[in-house]
Protein backbone atom coordinates (compact mmCIF):
# COMPACT_ATOMS: atom_id res chain seq x y z
CA UNK A 1 0.00 0.00 0.00
CA UNK A 2 1.43 3.36 -1.04
CA UNK A 3 1.01 6.42 1.34
CA UNK A 4 -0.67 8.70 -1.08
CA UNK A 5 -3.22 5.85 -2.23
CA UNK A 6 -6.79 6.95 -1.85
CA UNK A 7 -8.42 3.83 -0.20
CA UNK A 8 -11.55 3.27 2.00
CA UNK A 9 -10.31 3.29 5.68
CA UNK A 10 -12.22 2.01 8.21
CA UNK A 11 -11.40 3.92 11.64
CA UNK A 12 -12.00 3.71 14.95
CA UNK A 13 -13.72 6.80 16.89
CA UNK A 14 -13.29 7.09 20.73
CA UNK A 15 -16.18 8.00 23.05
CA UNK A 16 -18.88 7.93 20.10
CA UNK A 17 -17.79 10.70 18.58
CA UNK A 18 -18.49 9.55 15.26
CA UNK A 19 -20.21 12.41 14.10
CA UNK A 20 -18.15 15.09 15.43
CA UNK A 21 -15.08 13.20 13.10
CA UNK A 22 -17.94 13.21 10.08
CA UNK A 23 -18.00 16.74 10.26
CA UNK A 24 -14.70 17.42 10.54
CA UNK A 25 -14.08 15.22 7.77
CA UNK A 26 -16.81 17.26 5.66
CA UNK A 27 -16.05 20.92 6.14
CA UNK A 28 -12.16 19.82 4.60
CA UNK A 29 -13.90 18.12 1.85
CA UNK A 30 -12.86 14.54 2.60
CA UNK A 31 -15.28 11.62 1.66
CA UNK A 32 -16.80 9.59 4.36
CA UNK A 33 -19.26 7.77 5.44
CA UNK A 34 -21.31 6.30 8.57
CA UNK A 35 -23.92 3.69 8.36
CA UNK A 36 -27.27 5.09 9.95
CA UNK A 37 -30.03 3.30 11.42
CA UNK A 38 -33.52 4.41 12.08
CA UNK A 39 -33.93 4.28 15.98
CA UNK A 40 -38.17 5.01 17.50
CA UNK A 41 -38.25 5.39 21.44
CA UNK A 42 -40.60 6.76 23.72
CA UNK A 43 -39.60 9.74 25.78
CA UNK A 44 -42.27 11.39 28.05
CA UNK A 45 -45.35 9.26 26.07
CA UNK A 46 -44.32 10.57 23.01
CA UNK A 47 -42.52 8.48 20.35
CA UNK A 48 -39.52 9.75 18.60
CA UNK A 49 -37.90 8.84 15.91
CA UNK A 50 -34.54 9.35 15.21
CA UNK A 51 -31.10 8.54 13.26
CA UNK A 52 -28.54 7.01 14.77
CA UNK A 53 -24.71 5.16 13.62
CA UNK A 54 -25.53 1.20 13.15
CA UNK A 55 -21.81 0.86 13.85
CA UNK A 56 -20.74 2.64 17.00
CA UNK A 57 -17.51 4.19 17.46
CA UNK A 58 -16.62 3.92 13.42
CA UNK A 59 -16.29 6.07 10.34
CA UNK A 60 -15.60 4.51 6.73
CA UNK A 61 -13.34 7.45 5.20
CA UNK A 62 -11.78 7.27 1.87
CA UNK A 63 -8.25 8.96 1.88
CA UNK A 64 -4.91 8.36 1.91
CA UNK A 65 -2.53 7.25 4.80
CA UNK A 66 -0.62 10.66 4.45
CA UNK A 67 -4.08 13.07 5.15
CA UNK A 68 -5.18 10.60 7.51
CA UNK A 69 -1.72 10.89 9.61
CA UNK A 70 -1.91 14.69 8.78
CA UNK A 71 -5.27 15.14 10.04
CA UNK A 72 -4.96 12.97 13.36
CA UNK A 73 -2.00 14.97 14.47
CA UNK A 74 -3.24 18.68 13.28
CA UNK A 75 -6.72 18.74 14.14
CA UNK A 76 -8.36 18.32 16.76
CA UNK A 77 -11.56 16.42 16.15
CA UNK A 78 -9.44 13.72 13.85
CA UNK A 79 -7.00 13.09 16.90
CA UNK A 80 -10.45 10.66 17.78
CA UNK A 81 -9.91 8.77 14.78
CA UNK A 82 -7.42 5.00 15.15
CA UNK A 83 -6.50 2.77 12.44
CA UNK A 84 -8.63 -0.63 12.36
CA UNK A 85 -5.77 -3.53 11.88
CA UNK A 86 -5.08 -7.26 11.95
CA UNK A 87 -2.26 -9.69 12.45
CA UNK A 88 -2.52 -12.64 10.74
CA UNK A 89 -3.02 -15.59 12.88
CA UNK A 90 -0.32 -17.75 11.47
CA UNK A 91 2.17 -14.90 11.09
CA UNK A 92 4.97 -13.07 13.14
CA UNK A 93 4.27 -10.73 11.07
CA UNK A 94 3.32 -6.89 12.11
CA UNK A 95 0.08 -5.81 12.21
CA UNK A 96 -2.00 -4.76 8.80
CA UNK A 97 -4.03 -1.15 8.22
CA UNK A 98 -7.70 -2.56 7.05
CA UNK A 99 -9.04 -1.52 3.81
CA UNK A 100 -11.63 -2.12 1.83
CA UNK A 101 -11.72 -1.85 -1.93
CA UNK A 102 -14.34 0.85 -3.33
CA UNK A 103 -16.44 -1.54 -5.49
CA UNK A 104 -17.43 -3.43 -2.03
CA UNK A 105 -17.42 0.02 -0.14
CA UNK A 106 -20.08 1.12 -2.65
CA UNK A 107 -21.95 -1.85 -2.25
CA UNK A 108 -22.30 -1.13 1.06
CA UNK A 109 -22.91 2.04 1.01
CA UNK A 110 -25.88 1.80 -1.63
CA UNK A 111 -27.38 -1.59 0.01
CA UNK A 112 -27.52 0.83 3.76
CA UNK A 113 -29.09 4.03 2.09
CA UNK A 114 -32.28 1.65 0.76
CA UNK A 115 -35.03 1.97 3.28
CA UNK A 116 -35.30 -1.68 4.89
CA UNK A 117 -39.57 -1.41 6.04
CA UNK A 118 -39.34 -5.40 6.39
CA UNK A 119 -36.31 -5.91 8.52
CA UNK A 120 -34.14 -7.79 5.78
CA UNK A 121 -30.87 -5.99 6.36
CA UNK A 122 -28.44 -6.97 9.24
CA UNK A 123 -25.32 -5.20 9.99
CA UNK A 124 -22.99 -8.25 12.22
CA UNK A 125 -19.42 -8.13 13.32
CA UNK A 126 -16.78 -9.95 10.83
CA UNK A 127 -16.78 -13.92 11.79
CA UNK A 128 -14.11 -15.43 9.54
CA UNK A 129 -15.41 -18.90 10.27
CA UNK A 130 -18.82 -18.14 9.10
CA UNK A 131 -17.85 -15.70 6.27
CA UNK A 132 -14.63 -16.38 4.59
CA UNK A 133 -15.73 -19.05 2.10
CA UNK A 134 -16.45 -17.17 -1.08
CA UNK A 135 -20.62 -18.34 -2.22
CA UNK A 136 -21.83 -17.98 -5.53
CA UNK A 137 -22.06 -14.72 -6.73
CA UNK A 138 -25.80 -13.18 -7.09
CA UNK A 139 -27.12 -9.96 -7.79
CA UNK A 140 -30.93 -8.67 -6.80
CA UNK A 141 -33.05 -8.29 -10.34
CA UNK A 142 -36.28 -6.52 -8.59
CA UNK A 143 -37.46 -5.40 -5.15
CA UNK A 144 -36.21 -2.88 -2.58
CA UNK A 145 -32.61 -3.95 -2.46
CA UNK A 146 -32.81 -4.34 -7.00
CA UNK A 147 -29.25 -3.88 -8.47
CA UNK A 148 -27.22 -4.93 -5.09
CA UNK A 149 -24.57 -7.20 -5.23
CA UNK A 150 -23.43 -9.98 -3.30
CA UNK A 151 -22.43 -13.73 -2.03
CA UNK A 152 -25.06 -16.24 -1.23
CA UNK A 153 -25.07 -17.90 1.78
CA UNK A 154 -27.02 -19.59 4.39
CA UNK A 155 -27.32 -17.32 7.67
CA UNK A 156 -29.67 -18.82 10.39
CA UNK A 157 -31.31 -21.46 8.09
CA UNK A 158 -32.39 -18.52 5.64
CA UNK A 159 -31.03 -17.84 2.02
CA UNK A 160 -28.92 -14.70 2.18
CA UNK A 161 -27.05 -11.99 0.14
CA UNK A 162 -23.84 -11.24 1.88
CA UNK A 163 -21.48 -7.99 1.51
CA UNK A 164 -18.21 -9.05 3.40
CA UNK A 165 -16.12 -5.78 4.53
CA UNK A 166 -13.34 -8.18 6.05
CA UNK A 167 -11.98 -7.77 9.45
CA UNK A 168 -14.61 -5.13 10.03
CA UNK A 169 -18.46 -6.71 9.52
CA UNK A 170 -20.93 -8.03 6.98
CA UNK A 171 -24.33 -6.59 5.95
CA UNK A 172 -26.95 -9.67 5.26
CA UNK A 173 -29.68 -9.30 3.55
CA UNK A 174 -32.50 -11.74 3.79
CA UNK A 175 -33.89 -13.41 0.34
CA UNK A 176 -37.56 -13.52 0.40
CA UNK A 177 -37.70 -14.87 -2.90
CA UNK A 178 -35.92 -16.72 -5.04
CA UNK A 179 -37.35 -15.11 -8.06
CA UNK A 180 -35.77 -11.69 -6.56
CA UNK A 181 -31.75 -12.50 -7.48
CA UNK A 182 -29.89 -13.94 -10.70
CA UNK A 183 -26.56 -15.99 -10.19
CA UNK A 184 -23.69 -13.90 -12.00
CA UNK A 185 -21.52 -16.93 -12.31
Amino acid sequence: MKRDEILWYPMYVSYRRELTVKQALDDKQIENYIPMREVIERKNKKIVQRLEPAIHNMIFVYSCINTLSELKMFNADCAAMQYMTFKARTSDQASTIITIDEAHMRQFMKAMEIPDDQNRRTLLPYDEALYGKEGRRIRFIRGDFEGIEGTIKRVNKNRSLIITLKHVGVLVITIDHAADIEFLD
